[in-house]
């Protein structure tokens, strides 16, 4: 195998993979693209140790109607029954919101994304220098 092509292969499976959290990271945030953001309390989380894994959290829209909605994310240490959380609704559809977190606006896919991407350049630009510098 040449240099260029150990290269391409050590570099090429990470920023694929990189590239695919990216576009997830990505998406996700032109989905809530023009949505309003507001303030929800949970009104069935976790109690304790103990509650629903997808917490049901309720709000008013722009037009003061109230809505409530199961989480559509998986907590397993989620926001207690009560507490306030960060949200963002579509303002077209306003049963349509989503709990306002790193994870879920996209940000946390989209950052992975970036680091695997640039670390599978680096390696594959490591591998080329280094499998140049040591070929026969």
């Amino acid at each position: 195998m040449t240099p260029a092509q150990l290269a391409l292969t050590a570099g090429g499976a990470p920023c694929i993979l990189g590239a695919v959290f990216a576009t997830i990271g990505y998406v996700q945030r032109r989905i809530a693209r023009g949505w309003l953001q507001g303030t929800a309390v949970i009104v069935k989380g976790r109690t304790g140790l103990a509650g629903s894994a997808y917490p049901t959290f309720r709000w008013q829209d722009q037009h003061g109607q109230v809505h409530e909605r199961r989480s559509m994310t998986r907590t397993s240490f989620g926001p207690k029954t009560g507490s306030y959380v960060p949200i963002m609704f579509d303002p077209s559809n306003p049963s349509r919101a989503i709990i306002d977190t790193f994870a879920r606006n996209g940000q946390l896919f989209l950052l992975i994304g970036i680091v695997v991407f640039g670390f599978g350049i680096l390696v594959g630009i490591t591998t080329l220098v280094f499998g140049t510098a040591f070929a026969p």
